[in-house]
């Protein structure tokens, strides 16, 4: 396997990594806003100023691109889903971007391959490079354009870079000249691309590999490491403040220089930073000059070069926040960085300022549900955090005093102000509590007839008569039970835990759904089961409404039913089996009802492929699914809604919390409930 930059993120996480295919269509309105972080969530990977910082584009995850005139940000419609990874120009009337996504549905897939043009009015998407003889596209890594309007773009698959065909309107890959033999032996893949002129362009990228291109063309100036069958010596970033002066940094602090005016002209090593396990990430850079260079990174890192062997300042953030964009902007620098960071930089003192908005809560929230207000649980709550109350654009901790610390949530809902369930796992007993919100407290509840302590609750949904059904939790799976007065009336006595989610249809059904497709119905005081699908793919969520209900669950796995008895597939939703049995390519986490028969359902790719760990928001209605935004940085997990409001909710990662209407009212109804005058301290 060779090391690429996004392979290089993922293992840093521990994550195994793998070639992905997955999402096949495209999205271009945005219909999603983040609500935290703002102005977006999305990662920003790199940015490009025409005229020195007063009007900057951001690129990013999710087709992001952000223009940034003065301390005003707009989106800027890409017109596709997938990550854009570099960006480029000559002047504010020419521009390119590129990117793409390892986890398209197959490798043709336009989401694969982006390379889109900015003619200062709109972004055109333009047509990819291709080898003779295979129809597969390439995930572009970056791009640069020489004062002539000449781009060149290149691809984290192939060792050759890209030119535009202005004539034929398409790019085309250059041939590279190899005097050094590397292509035959290890080869490599190319990260970033600088130049000074047409006849003078860098690439870099794995085994330390360094390419030149002059007036006839690509060669392969150096290969700064054996080959292997890793790159340990990946380089990240190129870059020079002129033409006698080029540096090249990597994924372990390495640096080199390129001194032409020196003999012999050889790239020499600055910078040793260190080894695999101690070295610090150095992915972009910038500067005013040839001894002051910024480095940003991974893991907080921003270091400058002043000069000196082997001395570079440390001006790394204690946060640990990524950084992999840095542009000049008013005598400093601009800098983006992962879940939309965005700063501005001191050029000579290194002292920061935040421009936008990071998310109150950066830890991982798992539900959410909209009674009199959005209330939020996180992945891990207790004591001191109980739920969170959206509050003014933060989030407003409520605790609750029967938590025990470092509880791990299952399920939280709601049904109104005062019917709220929350069912946790105390992970220093590992015994389970569920609570249940009155209005005026929480108190513990435990099944009728048990005895003893009582397993948490997967999911709980309430029947059209007032009635309570629950999936009662083992080992992440679940039995569904309806809730008598004085006992459980469970499948088959309680013995099939084999479910997911349910759902409350108006006409007092309740659907269950869990693994390999199997249904579990209550209908007329009983219960029966059946399977969907004929993949076996297990269904994660369930969602209900008059004459529909919708399930959703791995591998894009989505049907429908209008009785509840028999079901069919939900058009436009691609499914694709893993490459890897065992390991979905992506899943669907939670999907809710928002209102005339719309449903909206959250897809999340896994981080076990490469480009995967993105989101993706599904709208469903009558049988028919579509996606309508996606690639987003965090993944989502909990969904509801505000049907009066027509207003949709998601969140998941990082503190992300989107909805579908960001002026929904906070709070609603003509008074504050008891139980929020006792939580919001009136």
């Amino acid at each position: 396997m060779i090391c690429t930059k996004n392979a290089l993120r993922m293992a840093w996480f521990g994550m195994a990594l793998f070639v992905f295919c997955g999402l096949s269509n495209l999205a271009t309105a945005q219909t999603w806003t983040s609500l935290a972080p703002t102005p977006t969530g999305n990662t920003l990977n790199d940015a490009y100023s025409p005229d020195g910082g007063t009007t900057t584009y951001f690129v990013g995850d999710a087709g992001t691109i952000l223009k940034r005139t003065g301390s005003t940000v707009t989106f800027m419609t890409s017109g596709t889903t997938a990550p854009i990874k570099g960006i480029h120009g000559r002047s504010a009337t020419d521009i390119w971007a590129v990117g793409g996504n390892g986890a398209a549905a197959t490798v043709s897939d336009p989401t694969r391959s982006v390379l889109l043009h900015f003619n200062g009015t709109t972004w055109t998407a333009t047509t990819p490079p291709t080898v003779q003889g295979w129809d597969g596209l390439y995930t572009m890594a970056d791009v640069w354009v020489s004062a002539t309007g000449g781009a060149y773009a290149i691809s984290d698959l192939s060792g050759a870079p890209a030119k535009w065909n202005a004539a034929q309107s398409k790019w085309e890959f250059e041939g590279v000249t190899d005097p050094l033999g590397v292509v035959s032996d290890w080869g490599f893949r190319l990260e970033s691309i600088f130049g000074f002129s047409d006849s003078d362009i860098f690439a870099v990228g794995t085994y330390g590999t360094i390419l030149h291109r002059d007036a006839t063309g690509w060669t392969v100036m150096a290969q700064l490491e054996a080959g292997g069958s890793m790159s340990f010596n990946l380089l990240q970033a190129v870059w020079g403040p002129d033409a006698d002066n080029v540096f090249a940094s990597g994924n372990s602090g390495q640096i080199f220089r390129l001194k032409r005016s020196v003999s012999p002209t050889t790239w020499v090593q600055v910078n040793t930073g260190g080894g695999i396990l101690d070295g610090y990430d150095l992915s972009a850079m910038s500067g005013s000059g040839a001894n002051d260079i910024w480095f940003v990174g991974l893991a907080g890192v921003i270091r400058q070069w002043v000069g000196t062997n082997n001395a570079l300042v440390n001006r790394d953030d204690p946060a640990m926040k990524a950084r992999h964009a840095i542009v000049p902007a008013s005598g400093g620098y601009l800098l983006g960085g992962d879940y939309g960071l965005m700063e501005s930089m001191n050029g000579t003192t290194g002292a920061r300022q935040t421009l936008n908005t990071p998310a109150k809560i950066t830890t991982n929230l798992k539900a959410a549900v909209f009674t009199d207000r959005l209330w939020i649980v996180p992945e891990w709550t207790g004591q001191s955090i109980g739920i969170y109350a959206w509050n003014g654009g933060q989030m407003t901790a409520h605790p609750i005093a029967t938590l025990a610390e470092n509880s791990f949530t299952k399920t939280f809902k709601g049904f109104s102000a005062s019917d709220m369930w929350l069912s946790v796992i105390d992970t220093a007993t590992m015994n389970g509590l569920t609570l249940r919100g009155n209005g005026s407290s929480w108190t513990a509840w435990t099944p009728p007839g048990s005895v003893g302590s009582s397993p948490p609750l997967l999911d709980v949904a309430k029947t059209a008569s007032g009635g309570y059904a629950v999936l009662q939790d083992a080992n992440g799976n679940g039995s569904p039970c309806m809730v008598e007065s004085t006992f459980m009336n469970c499948l088959n006595g309680g013995i099939d835990y084999y479910y997911k989610s349910m759902a409350a249809s108006p006409n007092g059904d309740v659907h269950a759904v869990g693994l390999d497709g199997k249904v579990a119905r209550w209908h007329s005081g009983a219960w029966s089961t059946s399977v969907v699908g004929a993949n076996g793919d297990d269904l994660y969520a369930v969602a209900a409404t008059t004459n529909m209900v919708v399930a959703v669950g791995e591998n894009g796995a989505a049907f429908y039913s209008t009785d509840g008895a028999s079901w069919s597939p939900v058009t436009g939703i691609p499914r694709v089996a893993p490459p890897e049995a065992g390991y979905p390519l992506y899943s669907f986490s939670s999907i809710v009802h928002a209102g005339g028969g719309v449903f909206w359902a959250a897809l999340n790719t896994s981080s076990r492929y490469t480009d995967g760990n993105k989101a993706y928001l599904y709208r469903i209605q009558n049988g028919v699914g579509q996606l309508v935004e996606g690639g987003f940085s965090s993944p989502v997990y909990g969904m509801t809604a505000s049907i009066e409001q027509n207003a949709s909710f998601t969140v998941g990662e990082h503190g992300a919390v989107m909805t579908t209407n960001p002026d929904f009212t906070e709070v609603t109804g003509g008074s504050i409930p008891p139980m929020l005058h006792l939580l919001l301290g009136q």
